[in-house]
């Protein structure tokens, strides 16, 4: 009997760790990186994913209330981590949650693994309606490169839109700062822009691609 038990234990071990694989991989190489071409975050997305799998599944073999106390504990704390590593965009920091996410809903092994896929799925089609690019199509997000910091960037202001704007000849809209290099004097920064006002002599350097370097 005990047999038995220990063999079906190990089949919905696979089987959850299949669905967590499969779910997130498409998360984050079909959806994400199609989208962003961010290599870095998806490649942490995935591995967060697997190693959380992995410790939340190993705990909760030594208890089931512990396993699942600590398995939203440990999400708790690599969030925390996730958000003072890097000055991520929002988006960034929503898919790395859903990839953590994912982890937890497929390592709690849920009685009903009907009700496990259906949440994956739920995941997967909520991640592509709501970030798909015709949503909001006139608005387009770029990650950019500045060889030199000027003051204005810093101080958030009008002038700083207009510098971005006139830099990159596109209408910026709002623009975020994601990390400063004070050694190198150079900035990294997320900018929106409206696709519209493109110029042409940009459109084919912007078009289609996640970070410019100028």
């Amino acid at each position: 009997m005990n047999q038995i038990i220990e063999l079906l234990t190990g089949t919905n071990l696979i089987i959850f760790f299949t669905l967590d694989v499969v779910t997130v991989s498409i998360l984050a190489y079909g959806i994400y990186f199609r989208r962003y071409f961010d290599r870095d975050a998806v490649t942490a997305s995935v591995l967060f994913n697997i190693f959380v799998f992995g410790v939340v599944t190993a705990f909760q073999n030594l208890d089931e209330n512990m396993g699942i106390g600590f398995g939203f504990g440990l999400f708790a704390v690599l969030s925390l981590i996730t958000l003072r590593s890097e000055l991520l965009t929002k988006t960034d920091i929503t898919y790395f949650f859903g990839s953590l996410s994912i982890a937890l809903i497929n390592a709690l092994a849920l009685s009903s693994i009907e009700l496990v896929v259906l949440l994956n799925l739920v995941a997967l089609i909520a991640a592509w309606i709501v970030d798909h690019p015709k949503l909001l199509s006139e608005m387009q997000n770029t990650k950019v490169e500045l060889d030199h910091i000027p003051q204005a960037v810093l101080n958030q202001s009008e002038e700083a839109l207009e510098y971005l704007s006139d830099k990159f000849s596109v209408s910026v809209i709002s623009y975020r700062v994601l990390n400063i290099n004070q050694v190198n004097d150079t900035a990294r920064l997320d900018i929106a822009f409206k696709k519209s006002a493109i110029k042409p002599d940009m459109a084919s350097k912007i078009s289609g691609t996640a970070e410019y370097n100028l």
